[in-house]
């Protein structure tokens, strides 16, 4: 019995080691690729490649920090514009990300569309 705790609290302080330089205040999830999730973020930006279902085109985000924005301008088939901003946040000390998106049609005050969700980073196998 001693033997198998004795495993386990190695295998944990193991795991802790390899995940603590990773959720250290000073890894801010710049310069990196994860091709499962089709992102790439550099120090100023973040492609998520064909992160837009509505057209299958690429979202690039300005970066600052670990927060992301892109905002951008649509039309639909129906004639109606609007605006559509999505904001990405790098969570502190969690390998997870927190998007939020809304969509607004010219003249109304309030969003007709508006989710939030979060995504774990551990597929991307850091």
């Amino acid at each position: 019995m001693l033997r198998v705790l004795t495993s386990l609290a190695v295998g944990a302080t193991i795991s802790l080691m390899t995940a603590t330089s990773l959720l250290a205040d000073g890894f801010l999830f710049y310069d990196f690729a994860c091709a499962k999730m089709g992102l790439v973020r550099t120090r100023d930006r973040l492609i998520f490649a064909g992160g837009d279902p509505a057209v299958g085109k690429d979202i690039v985000f300005a970066c600052e920090g670990r927060s992301c924005v892109q905002r951008e301008r649509w039309a639909d088939s129906s004639g109606n514009t609007g605006v559509r901003v999505r904001s990405l946040y790098f969570a502190r000390a969690k390998m997870a990300y927190v998007t939020v998106s809304a969509s607004w049609r010219d003249g109304e005050d309030v969003p007709y569309h508006h989710i939030t969700y979060a995504n774990s980073l551990l597929p991307c196998g850091f």
